[in-house]
This record gives C-alpha cells, sequence and structure tokens, in this order.
C-alpha cells in the first residue's frame, strides 16, 4: 500500500509525494480517475519543495504483509521506480539525490525529462525502456543525466534487446600559460551517449564506437557489452557483427568465464556464431567443468566426437 500526494491540472494529476512501507515504488496510470501524466519538481527528492497548489492525498495497493507503516520515500530511500505508460514529464529535479535509486523503468510515451531529473542519483544503473510504440526516443533525456555504467532494456513488442552504456567522468584542464581551460570525458560513455537524440538510438553509430571502446574500457564492461550485442542482434550490420565476433574470437577464454559466471548458457550461441573450433574445445570444456556445466561438457564432447576421423552417427531403430 502507499499513499500518493498530486495536485491536478486540466483534469491531469502531477505526482507531489509519495508514502510507502518499501522503497520499491511502482505508480499506477491513475489517481482517483485522473491520468498521472507528470512527475512533479523534487516529488522524490532528498530537497522537498511544496508545490503551490492544493495537494491531495490518495491510497493505492495493498497493505503491506509484513505490517510495516508507511513512510516518505525520498532522497536516499527510494530504491527501484517504476513509470507507467501515461507519464510524460518529469519534473525538474525529481528524483534529485537519490542516491540508492537503482532501477528505473518508464515508457517510450515520455516526451521531457526536465534538467537535474536525476541528478546525483550515482547508483542508478538499470534502466527498463517499454517500447509499444517501437521508439527509442525517450531514452536520451534520461542517459543524458546518468554519467555511470548502465545496462539498458529495450522492450520492444517482439523483441527484448538488452544494451550497455559505459560510464565517463569530467574533468576540466587548465593550459596554465594561455590561462584556458577545457572539458576532457574520461571513458567512452558521453560518446555513447551521442548515439542518442529525439529521433531515438543511431544503432549503426552505437555500434561503430566499438573499436575505440574496446581499446579504452576494461573487460568488465566489454564482456557484457558484446555478449548483449551478439545475442539479441538488433538492427546489426554484418559489419559490426563481424568485429563483436572477431574481438570474442581473441578473447574466449574471458568471454567463457564470464558467461559460466553467470550461469548463461553459450554452446548454441558460440556454435552458430562459428566461435567452437577443433583448437579451442578442449578449453573451453575445461572451463565449464571447472564451474560444474555439465550439460555443456557433454554437448562439447558430443562436438568432438563427432569430428573424429571414420565416426559415424549410430541409431537405435
Amino acid at each position: 500500500m502507499a499513499v500518493l500526494e498530486y495536485t491536478l491540472s486540466s483534469g491531469e494529476a502531477t505526482l507531489a509525494g509519495v508514502s510507502a512501507s518499501s522503497g520499491r515504488i511502482a505508480l499506477p496510470e491513475e489517481l482517483d480517475g485522473y491520468p498521472l501524466t507528470h512527475l512533479g519538481a523534487y516529488c522524490l527528492s532528498a530537497r522537498r519543495v511544496e508545490p503551490s497548489q492544493p495537494v491531495l492525498e490518495t491510497t493505492v495497493g495493498e497493505p503491506d504483509p509484513f505490517g510495516r507503516a508507511d513512510q516518505p520515500v525520498y532522497g536516499g530511500a527510494l530504491v527501484a521506480l517504476s513509470l507507467p505508460q501515461t507519464v510524460q514529464e518529469l519534473g525538474s529535479h525529481c528524483c534529485y539525490g537519490c542516491t540508492h535509486l537503482e532501477e528505473l523503468s518508464f515508457y517510450d510515451g515520455l516526451e521531457y525529462v526536465s534538467d537535474g531529473a536525476f541528478k546525483n542519483c550515482r547508483s542508478l544503473s538499470r534502466i527498463t525502456l517499454y517500447a509499444p510504440k517501437g521508439s527509442t526516443a525517450a531514452l536520451e533525456g534520461v542517459l543524458s543525466q546518468i554519467s555511470g555504467f548502465c545496462e539498458v532494456e529495450i522492450r520492444f513488442p517482439q523483441q527484448t534487446v538488452p544494451l550497455i552504456f559505459p560510464g565517463y567522468s569530467e574533468e576540466w584542464e587548465e593550459n596554465c600559460p594561455a590561462r584556458i581551460f577545457s572539458l576532457d570525458f574520461n571513458g567512452t560513455g558521453y560518446q555513447y551517449r551521442q548515439c542518442l537524440s529525439f529521433r531515438g538510438l543511431d544503432w549503426e553509430r552505437y555500434d561503430s564506437l566499438f573499436p575505440t571502446a574496446a581499446n579504452n574500457e576494461a573487460l568488465d564492461v566489454l564482456l557484457p557489452l558484446v555478449w548483449r550485442r551478439l545475442s539479441a542482434p538488433y538492427a546489426l550490420q554484418e559489419k559490426a557483427k563481424a568485429r563483436y565476433l572477431d574481438w570474442t574470437q581473441h578473447h574466449l577464454e574471458a568471454m567463457t568465464q564470464w558467461l559460466l559466471e553467470q550461469k548463461q548458457p553459450f554452446f548454441g550461441p558460440y556454435l552458430q556464431w562459428g566461435l567452437i573450433t577443433p583448437e579451442n574445445a578442449e578449453l573451453l570444456r575445461s572451463l565449464s567443468a571447472q564451474y560444474g556445466d555439465t550439460e555443456t561438457v557433454s554437448a562439447l564432447l558430443d562436438w568432438q566426437k563427432q569430428r573424429r576421423p571414420g565416426w559415424t552417427k549410430e541409431y537405435d531403430l
């Protein structure tokens, strides 16, 4: 159960505050029959600002099964936020200083994200965009305010596409004799965010940045980035796919270890992409055995057996 505060304007509701027993907030599409279209300025921020309009209250959801009392949810208390399809605008600094906010989901009907909406949301690293209209334009307003490493899922009607946006940091450098300051970006995350615009994500530009990322990012960024693009190749051109596959072949041991740690099956995709060879099959089998993946060990043994001279498959009739 949650108590939601809101204001009304032209028959539409603007969120003004939330009290709940949990920091995981899923907002409804309507408040007392009015569509929730806006998140008000500072409504979930660590720095609360009272609205100038009259504030109304409504209760939604079921009582907490553990009997926990509702508490104001703002600032560091907010952990996850799910926005309904009706929300069109995020007000100024609506989540400012929500330092423990980790997850955010929203729809492609989100039209505008005000300045500072996610300022100092340093833990925000998982984003889900529901895209029933097929648009990715809403990502720009959100990701442009998040400088850290971010896992993104785009849920189109027929396919879910996972992506990685690397992090970056800003640094001012002074040219002392000339007294000129220049802004430098550390990490490729800023460049990746330039692939976003009001038109949506430029997939070709996103993939074209991989050679730069490969020379500048650590494996803990590159491994999930490459795997996600290859495993869900939405709008992936053959040239870009070849780059990802070539990199994977040269980092096959690291990729395989990472996938085994994630408990992510890889034999089928590796086979489909032509990554398994007689030269590396034993390594892959050994790694799988180390992680207790007996199913993959068995599949690799069968694959090796089928390539032995004179082998023929027997069938029980």
